[in-house]
């Protein structure tokens, strides 16, 4: 996103129309807002006093770089609804720290999702694809899951009954 913005500022400031970079990033402005949107409606746009734990929250994997993050956004929405926010990065925390001074950072990804109600997965670390689901399921409160990232397997998702969703792949 930070790329297609400057590539788009670059493009305006030579009077050059690049609709293609201008719908890239309204696309990717829209994305964020179908995470929460699918978040909600897992939870059945029941959120308010909820806890929820947040894995990731760096822009991409093996980073510390928040600037254009999906989880800026989706932290600020479900706090705005009433959410109460585990986070959880390896990385990325004491960036998040600057702007969300507020909420609950966890050490690792287990005290995390630890009672909550439900998971979003936002960044695809590797820590994160080797979370065993079955382990996942038994420490919150019930198996209700956001894959944003697309790392754990639908068909083991089904198996261990979870009410979960994703971003941009067949639930079925």
């Amino acid at each position: 996103p930070k790329d297609l913005e400057a590539l788009y500022n670059l493009g305006k400031e030579k009077n050059i129309d690049l609709n293609t970079i201008k719908a890239t990033i309204k696309t990717n402005k829209y994305q964020k807002k179908r995470v929460t949107e699918k978040f909600l409606h897992l939870l059945d746009n029941d959120i308010k006093n909820k806890k929820i734990a947040i894995l990731g929250l760096s822009f991409k994997p093996n980073t510390d770089d928040i600037r254009e993050s999906a989880s800026l956004y989706i932290v600020s929405s479900l706090i705005k609804l009433g959410a109460n926010l585990n986070v959880y990065d390896p990385a990325a925390m004491e960036n998040f720290k600057y702007v969300y001074p507020d909420i609950h950072y966890s050490k690792n990804w287990r005290d995390c999702v630890k009672d909550t109600d439900a998971c979003i997965i936002l960044t695809e670390r590797n820590e994160f694809r080797g979370i065993d689901l079955s382990e996942l399921k038994t420490l919150l409160k019930s198996p209700v899951l956001l894959d944003a990232k697309n790392i754990f397997s639908i068909k083991k998702l089904k198996s261990l009954d979870y009410n979960y969703d994703n971003i941009g792949r067949n639930s079925i």
